[in-house]
């Protein structure tokens, strides 16, 4: 049970500063339409919080299911290149579309090519760390 514990522990670590980086990797410059702050560490981390969240109905869920470890990295993995686009998407819309006159697909279009570094950088990252953790810190006898 300690090496289960250690291993979600050491999952939780790595998606929350792969969040943190990522959202303040992306997030554009300029001030929010929502409360006019500029900075956007005064919110990261619950971003990075509810980042968690997901991540351990996920790690629940495989508890039950037995998966293969490529396909739990490669759950986690999209989960979390989905939860990032979100908040991009979230983030352009309140620090440059609001001040300005774009789409719907304007905002989705510019998100999703602002965010193609951000996100995937991030999630070659996940990817690796969750692979490793997931390798080297399994029990005797399991897959």
């Amino acid at each position: 049970m300690d090496l289960i514990r250690r291993k979600i522990i050491w999952i939780n670590i790595l998606v929350f500063i792969i969040t943190i980086i990522e959202v303040s990797w992306f997030s554009p410059d300029g001030l929010s339409a929502v409360d006019l702050s500029s900075s956007v560490l005064d919110y990261v981390l619950w971003i990075g919080m509810f980042a968690l969240v997901l991540i351990n109905i996920l790690l629940l869920i495989f508890n039950f299911f037995q998966a293969r470890l490529l396909i739990k990295t490669s759950t986690m993995t999209l989960l979390m290149i989905s939860y990032w686009l979100l908040i991009n998407y979230s983030e352009f819309q309140e620090r440059v579309a609001a001040w300005s006159t774009f789409s719907s697909r304007e905002i989705f279009y510019y998100t999703v090519c602002y965010s193609v570094w951000p996100a995937g950088l991030s999630a070659c990252l996940l990817f690796a760390g969750l692979y490793s953790i997931e390798r080297f810190l399994k029990a005797p006898g399991s897959y």
